[in-house]
């Protein structure tokens, strides 16, 4: 009842793909999308640039997953002994749900978690980008793969990138020469999802 019927989203890198891959379920009320500092095509913009694995930045992404599936604050501040403890003090890391009084659902959820793919070993060991790695394909979370779907929504695009910030750009030139959409396309000289003015 609280809604008018209009939608859109917005989102930066992550959140960005997620929001333009709202745009890809065809419905009337989705009007706009800004995907922000967000990658096309996951597959050449990350981890296979310009059909190269790229090593350095999968295995750094995947060893940041890690420590945020840990919920690890320390590793996450690269602090051992008296200034992990400090740091736990100041930052609780993941905040509870307010259900959680005990602290149990963060620690199942911490353990869920356990056993997520390590997603440098998996793309390393990706031949074609169909394969999986893990339970999922970059065609599965790829906006270019729902380029059709993108097309028959509708939504207009606003979007944001860097030429700073890997292959955003790239992919923000490949989103507005492939997609029919309406679209607005922002490069500029900025770190990832956040403008330095």
């Amino acid at each position: 009842p609280w809604s008018d019927g209009i939608v859109s989203a917005i989102g930066v890198s992550y959140d960005g793909n997620v929001a333009e891959l709202f745009a890809a379920q065809e419905r009337e009320a989705v009007i706009a999308v800004a995907p922000q500092f967000a990658d096309f095509d996951p597959y050449l913009d990350i981890a296979n640039p310009g059909g190269v694995f790229n090593q350095g930045f999968v295995g750094d992404w995947a060893a940041g997953n890690d420590i945020l599936d840990q919920n690890d604050i320390c590793a996450f501040l690269d602090v051992t002994g008296a200034d992990c403890d400090t740091a736990r003090t100041v930052i609780d890391g993941v905040k509870r749900v307010d259900e959680d009084e005990d602290g149990s659902l963060i620690d199942a959820a911490v353990n869920d978690h356990s056993t997520n793919v390590d997603v440098a070993t998996a793309v390393g060991s990706m031949e074609f980008r169909d394969d999986s790695f893990g339970d999922i394909t970059f065609e599965e979370i790829s906006p270019f793969s729902h380029r059709t779907q993108t097309e028959a929504g509708g939504a207009v695009i606003f979007n944001w990138s860097s030429w700073l910030d890997g292959n955003t750009a790239r992919g923000s030139l490949s989103r507005f020469t492939t997609l029919s959409n309406r679209q607005v396309v922002l490069i500029g000289p900025w770190s990832h999802g956040v403008p330095d003015d």
